[in-house]
């Protein structure tokens, strides 16, 4: 026999377990894998409360619809940012130079800030064309 041939028996071998079994039915076994891998990074009980803590983070995040994926990269730029601000005030106040000054009046910072002006504009623009369409 050829690929071909058994192509829809291997499509019956996925779907039937997942006509089969519910969902719902495996969430205690991931809840107690998870907390126990938590446990198990490091032994401690701290891993597990901040695990936990996440999963209900997630929890009202998919309640209140809220996208996961601006939060995660707010955690992981937001640090990065926050080093390159203190940067940036300890040059500012080594030139004798206002933060606000030093930082918008720079060309890069100039060329940003008009980008940035232009993209809220050409959205508000789309949004109020959408709008007057419907």
């Amino acid at each position: 026999m050829t690929g071909k041939q058994y192509f829809p028996q291997c499509l019956w071998y996925f779907h039937a377990p997942s006509a089969i079994l519910n969902v719902k039915d495996f969430i205690p076994a991931v809840l107690a894998f998870s907390i126990f891998g938590a446990y198990s990074a490091r032994n401690s009980l701290f891993d597990v409360l901040v695990a936990v803590v996440f999963g209900l983070i997630g929890l009202v995040f998919k309640r209140f619809q809220i996208p996961v994926a601006p939060a995660v990269l707010g955690m992981i730029l937001g640090s990065m940012a926050e080093k390159n601000l203190r940067r940036s005030l300890t040059i500012a106040a080594a030139k004798n130079s206002n933060i606000v000054s030093y930082i918008l009046f720079r060309p890069i910072s100039l060329v940003i800030l008009i980008l940035l002006i232009l993209l809220v504009y050409g959205n508000f623009k789309t949004a109020l064309r959408s709008k007057n369409e419907e």
